[in-house]
């Protein structure tokens, strides 16, 4: 957790440094359709989460390319049976992507594509079934997740210099957040909006 804040911080740090050379400063919030490739029990079906946070967009090599790092509260999750129960899973993240972006400048619409790692701390997980029992299974997974994103995204210019902006990203786990037997890498849609400060 100390390192995963560490590097936010000097991330953001290094784009406050850049603020005068074109860098913006975001909020986001989003809808993350979760599920997981995992066993026993087999993938889990999507269930809704949601995500909300901060982006950075540095200009890398003129109004092109961009390193866009974000720090976000994330919702993983799926539904799957387990001992003949069928039970939601909700994991909760701090999350770290960076991200690069190619952009095209089109004047009142900037479409681009993105993509890049995603580093995440786990808050927390619960798990409840159909009738609304719960128990707490943060000890199940490894604190530690990791994994790709990429997607593509438009933003949308306004005379006042605030620049709205939806994506639509794929995540993919690249680690096993099992901590016992069998496997969980989380992956899911997510369709995020946000604006550019």
């Amino acid at each position: 957790m100390k390192n995963l804040i560490a590097i936010s911080l000097c991330l953001f740090s290094l784009a406050a440094n850049a603020y005068d050379s074109g860098t913006h400063f975001g909020v986001q919030v989003g809808m993350n359709q979760a599920s997981a490739a995992a066993s026993p029990g087999g993938d889990t079906a999507a269930v809704t989460r949601w995500m909300a946070g901060l982006a950075v967009e540095t200009p890398l090599v003129g109004s092109i390319l961009f390193l866009q790092p974000e720090l976000n509260f994330f919702q993983g999750g799926g539904e799957n049976a387990v001992f003949g129960t069928l039970a939601r899973t909700r994991l909760d993240y701090l999350e770290l992507p960076v991200q690069a972006k190619l952009a095209l400048n089109l004047g009142i619409i900037r479409p681009y594509a993105l993509g890049g790692l995603t580093f995440g701390y786990l808050l927390g997980s619960g798990a409840s079934d159909l009738n609304g029992n719960s128990i707490d299974t943060t000890n199940a997974f490894h604190r530690f997740d990791m994994g790709l994103a990429f997607g593509l995204g438009a933003g949308f210019n306004f005379p006042d210099e605030h620049e709205l902006f939806v994506n639509v990203r794929y995540r993919v786990g690249i680690t096993d957040d099992a901590a016992y037997a069998g496997d969980w890498r989380n992956r899911g849609f997510e369709i995020d909006l946000g604006m550019w400060l």
